[in-house]
């Protein structure tokens, strides 16, 4: 069996113990709203409340305001759209500065405000008031992008949304999966499952799961390829579909709870074991949160990133530089963009592998002090 970290999600094994529930009404349950609608992908999430939104605004100007620090599709379903987009600056870690948060939202008095809460943590927490207050003179719609943060949708202290959304491809070993969930009962028209992208994706992630399990006939190009291939046809191909039945029947028997639970356990270690070294630096305390990533800054992020390659462990960049905010950025949010990396601590790995990982960090840092 060939032991790999990271990288897309090889297809495990299902728990045929787990209660079944349905997934809209897991995800209500979680986020405290009646209506919960799934769909391929997060972008499309996003791109379905827009749509939704645009029938009750339809008298005022389509102005929105995004973090500075997110990712392209977030960005895409307003442009397409033809929205105004604003943004606002991200500290490094990864707050909000409510001073200049509070300008830009009595200057620009957009129509939709868009949130992040970043790697499990409830960095909004400074604004929450604020924004909550906002939206009540204003009338401006509140999006939260969960996508970081899945596990904090029941523990949202101020809950300042209207409309939640997140990826839950991100988070489970599906081929596709998105959700939003709302009090309005959304009306949009979904179009049916991706076929050709599900069709590659599960192809992808069985030959992963095959060659982990030590199937030496199968080569890893094979299934990189064919995982490229998928994702270039999901991003090109940007029509809202609903969420694909092979994955809506496989959550069935995944328990949300105790992923929730393990990814938590490992980012703690992680943590403990990384907070007092010098090659890199935690970006945030975690506390009880349960991350997508672990998040790290580094300075030479590509020299550890290849080092943990090398190492088979796979550590991804979130995220490249959106065209929309390479002239908009400042030092803080140009240093979040070209230092931080996202290390793996999903449900897949033990506390083994994440000792693995710190094992290879502090080699990496012994290497550096003696260069």
């Amino acid at each position: 069996m060939k032991k790999e970290i990271g990288s897309f999600y090889e297809l495990g094994n299902i728990d045929s113990d787990v209660l079944k529930i349905e997934l809209e009404n897991k995800i209500s349950e979680l986020s405290g709203f009646e209506n919960t609608y799934l769909m391929c992908s997060g972008r499309e999430a996003i791109e379905a409340v827009i749509i939704d939104i645009e029938r009750k605004v339809k008298n005022k100007s389509k102005v929105c305001i995004l973090p500075i620090y997110t990712c392209d599709t977030v960005i895409i379903p307003f442009v397409k759209h033809g929205w105004e987009v604003y943004f606002y600056s991200i500290r490094k870690d990864l707050s909000i500065c409510i001073q200049e948060f509070e300008k830009i939202l009595d200057t620009v008095k957009p129509a939709v405000l868009l949130l992040h809460s970043y790697y499990g943590v409830d960095t909004l927490a400074g604004v929450r008031k604020k924004v909550n207050e906002y939206k009540r003179e204003h009338n401006t719609f509140v999006i939260e992008d969960m996508t970081h943060s899945l596990g904090r949708l029941c523990s949202i202290n101020c809950k300042i949304a209207d409309y939640y959304v997140g990826s839950l491809r991100k988070w489970f070993d599906i081929p596709d999966g998105a959700f939003v969930s709302t009090n309005f009962k959304m009306k949009f028209k979904l179009k049916d499952e991706k076929e050709f992208f599900i069709k590659d994706k599960i192809k992808a992630q069985t030959l992963k799961r095959q060659y982990l399990d030590g199937n030496n006939t199968i080569e890893k190009n094979v299934f990189l390829t064919l995982n490229k291939k998928a994702e270039n046809y999901l991003y090109e191909n940007d029509s809202i579909c609903e969420m694909s039945f092979f994955s809506r029947e496989r959550m069935q028997h995944i328990c949300i709870e105790k992923i929730l639970e393990k990814r938590k356990e490992n980012s703690i270690y992680l943590e403990k074991e990384l907070s007092a070294m010098h090659a890199i630096k935690c970006v945030l305390e975690m506390d009880d949160a349960s991350p997508i990533y672990f998040p790290i800054y580094v300075e030479n992020r590509e020299k550890l990133q290849e080092w943990l390659k090398v190492n088979d462990i796979f550590a991804p960049v979130l995220w490249s530089i959106p065209e929309e905010v390479k002239e908009k950025l400042d030092e803080d949010g140009t240093y979040i963009f070209e230092h931080l990396l996202a290390l793996p601590c999903d449900q897949r790995y033990s506390i083994e592998d994440m000792k693995r990982i710190v094992t290879c960090i502090q080699e990496y840092e012994r290497k550096e002090v003696c260069e």
